[in-house]
């Protein structure tokens, strides 16, 4: 969508609780059975992420992910 100046309206979420995650997932089923694709993009603290032990403080996490299936 976009608004009266030609801006394309992007649509940012938090997702705070399994629900919201729940919800997201039930959208994108949708929207992947009608456009037949889905980009996903993660943002992380690094890579480090194999073979180390539960609990361990050196073990990175993701911070953000970009769910996008349109141009732009």
């Amino acid at each position: 969508a976009f608004d009266d100046k030609g801006n394309l309206i992007k649509d940012y979420r938090v997702l705070g609780n399994i629900n919201d995650v729940i919800d997201i997932l039930k959208i994108l089923e949708d929207i992947k059975r009608k456009k037949g694709f889905i980009a996903v993009d993660t943002e992380t603290t690094g890579l480090n992420i194999y073979n180390l032990p539960e609990g361990n403080p050196h073990v990175d996490h993701i911070v953000g992910m970009s769910i996008s299936w349109k141009v732009d």
